[in-house]
């Protein structure tokens, strides 16, 4: 996600041998990895085994976010959308396919203000309740440690975006004057669906959105279908990789698709509105580059399809899971090369890695950021990769940022956790030497695809590979309050 850090990125625009830093005092030592109208039924009574499911995971940020029992598997969302107010009308559901991880009398799900008419589990109604952003279900018997179940929840109403503490602009479904988009980094998923809403239960989607005919639907994934309802029309995307529930974005607007090839015949679909659709920005069509050079230093791919969606009412720019999304400001701006990188190397590093806790966020952050440094050397030379380095050090050094490694919930997308977190890679690839450097970003990536990472995993990778101890190294450059000198 860029663009809170955008007086940064146009400062830094301006612009191995190995090398020891030892632990300074105050020095914080690195984390250790997270692993992450009521019906009328009445619920059997439990065995003595059966407890309520937990109402969080216990971020160290977000401690109510997520749910503790179950496990999710696939989501379902077949949504009703009155495009004009952004409602999602009667009829709207969601079919969540879990897996019991405890015995279970009840067990939560992530949900902000929509009506909920209807819950059954395994096709029996069941009896709920609500509790701020936490729907409580309480099935009509009790659920068994691994147990497979179903859960379907009808609902509708006005989804209501909430300002989140990791971000001061509200985040989740937003209707605006040119159509509907959602952007759910960090907790923003409970505003249109009911989920386990945080990146260590990730799950498969299906999304089945009907609007009236001028509209189309982009989403995550690959468009399977569209059922023609008379003056409505329902497009049904699959996303078939394991996704967490900040990535999953619908969009819903006057939206023409281009298509085209990537790298080993990868699809690439965009969308863009009608005007731009012609002759899109032209950092668009160096996609299939970008990510050809990307595969070359992290590795291969890791979804079955990628592209573009440029919103007229969307502030910002954001990785949703195969499909990045950019407001028309960014797309017809001067360093939106830059920005395509950094959002698509986020395929990699955010989505298909997502952060153990929202502490980790430099993980995806700092890790796309240097994504943008490797393109610049790529294509000007190691001397720009040098002026870029010592401009964005002088910018941490005068900033006055939080440490990236443990920014506060506050200052989640602070600038450091961008550019000081893109520095510590940098003092890594000093220290270990290029080789090693590349085969750390291979391997972490390919250990942890398709699931959640800590920073001591990455650390743990870098010293298998590498051979060298480096947890005091990053604790300064992550951990520490003083930016360090470059190595």
């Amino acid at each position: 996600m860029r663009r809170l850090a955008i007086a940064l990125l146009l400062v830094a625009a301006a612009c191995g041998d190995a090398a020891t830093i030892s632990t300074a005092p105050g020095t914080t030592p690195l984390r250790t990895p997270v692993t992450s109208a009521p019906p009328t039924t009445t619920a059997a009574t439990p065995p003595p085994s059966a407890f309520a499911g937990a109402t969080g995971v216990g971020d160290p940020y977000f401690p109510a976010a997520g749910n503790g029992g179950y496990d999710v598997q696939h989501y379902t969302l077949d949504l009703d959308v009155e495009v004009a107010s952004g409602r999602l009308l009667p009829g709207t559901s969601a079919t969540i396919e879990a897996v019991a991880t405890d015995d279970l009398a009840s067990f939560s799900l992530d949900l902000l203000a929509l009506e909920v008419q209807s819950i059954t589990v395994d096709g029996t109604r069941a009896e709920f309740t609500r509790d701020g952003q936490e729907l409580v279900v309480t099935p009509a018997e009790p659920l068994t440690d691994g147990d497979g179940f179903v859960v379907a929840v009808g609902y509708d109403g006005q989804p209501r975006p909430e300002a989140s503490a990791g971000l001061p602009i509200p985040i989740g479904w937003r209707a605006g004057p040119s159509g509907i988009w959602t952007f759910s980094e960090p907790d923003g998923a409970r505003s249109w669906f009911p989920a386990n809403d945080h990146p260590t239960d990730k799950a498969t989607f299906t999304f089945r959105v009907t609007v009236s005919d001028e509209f189309t639907v982009a989403a995550n994934g690959v468009l399977v279908d569209t059922v023609d309802r008379g003056d409505r029309t329902t497009y049904v995307w699959e996303a078939r990789d394991p996704m967490a529930t900040y990535l999953a974005t619908v969009n819903v607007g006057v939206l023409k698709r281009v298509d085209e090839t990537g790298p080993g015949g990868l699809p690439l679909r965009s969308y863009y509105p009608p005007d731009l659709a012609a002759d899109p920005p032209a950092a668009f069509d160096l996609t299939a580059e970008v990510l050809a050079f990307l595969e070359s230093r992290f590795g291969p791919y890791p979804f079955e399809v990628y592209g573009s969606i440029v919103l007229d009412d969307f502030p910002v720019a954001a990785e949703g899971q195969t499909l990045s999304l950019f407001s028309r400001e960014l797309a017809e701006s001067d360093f939106l090369e830059r920005i395509v990188v950094h959002e698509a190397a986020h395929q990699w590093f955010g989505n298909s890695v997502s952060p153990a806790t929202w502490e980790d966020i430099w993980l995806n952050e700092g890790f796309a950021t240097y994504a943008e440094w490797l393109w610049l050397e790529n294509r000007q030379g190691r001397e720009a990769y040098e002026q870029q380095v010592a401009a964005a050090h002088e910018a941490m050094v005068a900033g006055g940022y939080p440490p990236p490694g443990s920014p506060g919930s506050s200052a989640l997308f602070s600038p450091s956790v961008y550019t000081r977190g893109a520095l510590a890679l940098h003092a890594v690839r000093e220290v270990i030497g290029d080789g090693p450097f590349l085969a750390t970003l291979r391997a972490y990536h390919e250990r942890h695809a398709a699931g959640v990472a800590a920073t001591q995993d990455f650390v743990a990778v870098a010293e298998e590979v590498s051979g060298a101890a480096l947890d005091d190294l990053l604790a300064v450059w992550l951990y520490q309050t003083a930016v360090p000198p470059l190595p």
